[in-house]
């Protein structure tokens, strides 16, 4: 709105089927909306009157989280939910140079949240699924739940996000 919010102001199609969450680059003045089922990301440079989209996400997400990255120019992220050993994880697109989404390797929980420190870059996206054998330690997950399984939940970190793949390969 522009006028203190009393009336909306006229619609504009961001070219994606659904939006799930919405978040603003306030560095690049990026507008970013996420969407569900494998949809593509839609952004905007200027304020929302016109959209691009990303390449569609892996047809096997479902709802998509996003956060930008404040040390990395024009680098968002997406976190895909879906069932557990199925889909989601968590992804990289740079605007302006991607053609196609970077998996980060996160395990395929369904992530629920995202967030990128401000200070450092650091990447953090949340699940409540994450299936660990009684006798296994944590760093040994099992994705398959079954008998003798706890489910927890925990936050997936990336201390280097712009350059480096998640889970398989940070301690």
């Amino acid at each position: 709105s522009t006028n203190f919010g009393r009336r909306w102001d006229d619609s504009m199609d961001t070219g994606i089927d659904s939006g799930h969450t919405i978040t603003v680059c306030c560095g690049e003045g990026f507008v970013v909306v996420g969407g569900y089922g494998g949809d593509a990301v839609a952004w905007s440079d200027d304020g929302g009157d016109s959209w691009n989209q990303t390449d569609n996400l892996p047809a096997d997400t479902e709802e998509i989280h996003i956060a930008c990255d404040p040390t990395c120019v024009g680098t968002i992220y997406a976190a895909a939910s879906g069932p557990v050993g199925v889909c989601g994880g968590i992804y990289r697109w740079v605007i302006g140079e991607s053609t196609e989404w970077d998996d980060l390797d996160a395990y395929k929980y369904g992530y629920y949240g995202i967030a990128v420190g401000r200070s450092d870059g650091t990447l953090y996206a949340v699940t409540d699924q994450i299936n660990v054998g009684f006798n296994e330690s944590v760093c040994d997950r099992i994705v398959a739940p079954g008998e003798g399984y706890y489910i927890y939940s925990g936050v997936a970190r990336n201390l280097d996000p712009c350059e480096t793949e998640c889970c398989g390969s940070e301690t």
